[in-house]
């Protein structure tokens, strides 16, 4: 049962990889009009720049949130148990 929901979710999500590649070669296409020798892009170049994620990270803010997170996991322990 368990696996038939998991190859569900597959063929829905690979459906939508497909509907969002054909979108964007229609894109393209379009785009591709108005390339010349130097700003020319392969399908493959124009996808991997669309559907690149952009994160910034900010390793300051990273570990003042850590330990934050450490402060109050260890608050947390130090709270007595209360028995009902």
């Amino acid at each position: 049962m368990n696996l038939d929901i998991v190859m569900g979710f597959e063929i829905i999500k690979t459906a939508y990889e497909k509907k969002n590649e054909e979108q964007l070669w229609q894109q393209y296409t379009l785009d591709y009009t108005s390339m010349d020798e130097k700003n020319f892009l392969t399908f493959e170049q124009y996808k991997a720049k669309a559907f690149k994620v952009a994160v910034k990270v900010d390793k300051k803010q990273i570990l003042m949130d850590a330990e934050l997170i450490r402060k109050a996991d260890q608050a947390d322990r130090l709270k007595p148990i209360s028995v009902l």
